[in-house]
């Protein structure tokens, strides 16, 4: 009888001991395992196939720290013309149309974090991203002046800075009005998304997408 209930009372406790350990593999242990295997799968593509090495944390842990190659990373172009009067007449009475072209960059700035949180199981993983945003205004070439009596050159220094000024805000409105941000920012998130599947997980987005 003592023997009966010895048996019992060990198999009970044995049965007991390994549904708690597959108990903590399935739950526990295999889900964290398979997340730190993508978390390390997302940093190696990253730094092989991206500007920027995004902090990338497991189960809100952070495993890997931020690392950037460049200062900008630029995800879209555009050129943008624009144009306008002299708004104070030339030495001869003149107010001729003076015209450019501005190439205009927009993306993230390298130093702004980029983080991805691979969650429990490693087949999803969450991205905060920097908000997109116009990086840089470049004039092409010199401004074109509808005046065969006074090139561009021969404008007072004033006048230059002022017309150069007001360009650029021109510029840079044009090209927010007509996307390049929002155009950017999908860009960005569909390489993110790349590297992600390549990673073996589905990505979300924490913020929500650019207008």
């Amino acid at each position: 009888m003592n023997r009966g209930l010895f048996w019992l009372a060990f198999g009970s406790a044995a049965v007991v001991t390994i549904l708690s350990c597959w108990g903590a593999w399935v739950f526990l242990i295999e889900p964290m395992d398979a997340a730190l295997k993508t978390a390390n799968r997302l940093e190696r593509i990253f730094s092989e196939e991206f500007e920027i090495s995004p902090r990338i944390s497991a189960n809100a842990g952070v495993l890997f720290s931020q690392a950037s190659r460049v200062e900008n990373l630029v995800v879209a172009r555009r050129e943008v013309p624009v144009e306008a009067s002299l708004d104070m007449p030339l030495d001869d009475g003149s107010q001729p149309l003076v015209s450019s072209r501005f190439l205009i960059e927009a993306g993230i700035a390298g130093r702004e974090t980029l983080e991805i949180n691979v969650r429990r199981g490693g087949r999803e993983a969450v991205a905060n991203i920097p908000k997109v945003k116009i990086l840089d205004l470049q004039l092409i070439g010199v401004p074109a002046v509808e005046s065969a009596k006074t090139p561009w050159q021969n404008l007072p220094d004033r006048t230059q800075s002022r017309v150069l000024r007001q360009f650029r805000l021109a510029a840079r409105k044009r090209a927010l009005d007509e996307g390049l941000t929002a155009e950017a920012d999908r860009e960005l998130r569909a390489r993110l998304e790349a590297i992600a599947a390549k990673a073996g997980c589905v990505l979300f987005f924490q913020n929500p997408e650019a207008p």
